[in-house]
């Protein structure tokens, strides 16, 4: 048996998982509620029953990207076409490629996190830290200099990934490509060979082929961490949601999370083919 079981509170910390609680309507947060539960039970059937114990930890993530569809609702007016993916969200394929895509865009921010700013010539003399922080009821992107001071604070969402000098479609189209390559290096997978292979994960666990039963190739304890990791970086999507508005239709980390969101659904043949002006 697992000694200790972890909430969310323990992923997030306690400030970040009371705003969730405070911030969340109530069509969100019982999503949340639901996926918590689920991950707590999942750590008690460690060595237990190891395959049940991934099921719940696959609906947690799929409970929390539907607490996300939610909160998207909430910023109608303010987004590019969304609504069709939001419709699907009893479907697997759609819950299932929301965090690879995530994951992806993570990846890209996270070294600017990281490293900190700086300018050309003066990274021995100035270098700021970035992180953000919660602000009354906003979730804010924060500026502190080498002593930790706060410098300034800003809308979390008012930010977008740039590429040297490429165009907003450009740069969104680079993160879909870079997508598709990470795959494809790190699974040896085209990206709806993945997809797929993330769907249909649940099914094997319970099903038998015609000729063969599957077998889990991890026990529930190696894969604890990688969930915990997913769980982390949705209620953070999930918070920032709740605490901000969205500047821009067309700009911005969430204009271009959804841009590549959903042509990896129009590739998996889940959605269809973006109309010019959409």
């Amino acid at each position: 048996m697992a000694e200790t079981v972890a909430d969310f509170a323990d992923l997030i910390g306690g400030e970040l998982d009371d705003y969730i609680r405070r911030s969340a309507p109530l069509n969100v947060y019982t999503r949340v509620e639901n996926a918590s539960e689920h991950y707590t039970k999942a750590q008690k059937l460690d060595r237990l029953d190891d395959e049940m114990g991934v099921i719940r930890l696959i609906a947690a993530e799929e409970e929390l990207v539907v607490a996300i569809f939610e909160a998207l609702k909430a910023h109608d007016d303010q987004l590019p076409k969304h609504r069709d993916f939001v419709r699907k969200y009893k479907d697997h394929r759609v819950k299932q490629a929301f965090y690879p895509v995530l994951l992806n865009m993570r990846h890209v921010l996270e070294d600017s996190f990281r490293s900190g700013i700086t300018f050309d010539g003066l990274e021995d003399v100035i270098h700021w830290h970035v992180r953000p922080v919660i602000d009354g009821d906003e979730i804010k992107i924060a500026i502190f200099d080498d002593k930790g001071k706060r410098l300034v604070a800003t809308n979390a969402l008012s930010t977008a990934i740039s590429l040297d000098d490429k165009s907003p479609d450009e740069v969104a189209d680079s993160l879909y490509r870079d997508m598709v390559s990470k795959i494809k290096s790190q699974k040896d997978m085209t990206l709806t060979e993945y997809m797929a292979s993330r769907k249909d994960y649940r099914n094997k666990i319970f099903y038998a082929d015609s000729d063969r039963r599957w077998v889990m190739e991890e026990n529930l304890a190696e894969l604890l961490p990688q969930y915990r990791q997913i769980f982390h970086d949705l209620l953070w999507t999930l918070a920032l949601l709740l605490g901000n508005s969205i500047p821009s239709k067309s700009w911005g980390v969430v204009s271009q999370f959804i841009f590549v969101y959903r042509r990896v659904l129009v590739e998996c043949e889940v959605l269809k083919e973006i109309e010019p002006g959409s």
